[in-house]
């Protein structure tokens, strides 16, 4: 987490982090992508191959990360840009 060590190498490591990071991926610091693991493992899920129309690489669909998006009988992986964390629900 940003800023979250007392001392203060471990600040200063959290602000380079910070600078350092491509200006892409900055807001995803705010605003996580949220994705829930049971649709990236169905079968009928075609994620992961080449658009032959578009030429992109098809992606799942995110979640908006909020406490309504969540369910408490489904697992979800959280991209923030710097780490990926798992939510399991109760």
């Amino acid at each position: 987490m940003l800023l979250s060590r007392c001392n203060a190498d471990g600040k200063i490591a959290d602000i380079y982090k910070l600078v350092s990071m491509p200006l892409c991926s900055f807001p995803y610091l705010f605003y996580p992508r949220l994705y829930r693991v049971t649709d990236l493992v169905l079968e009928e899920c075609d994620f992961g191959h080449v658009d032959e129309q578009s030429g992109l690489i098809v992606k799942p669909r995110a979640r908006p990360c909020r406490a309504k998006s969540l369910s408490n009988y489904e697992v979800y992986l959280i991209d923030d840009a710097q780490y990926l964390t798992i939510f399991i629900g109760s």
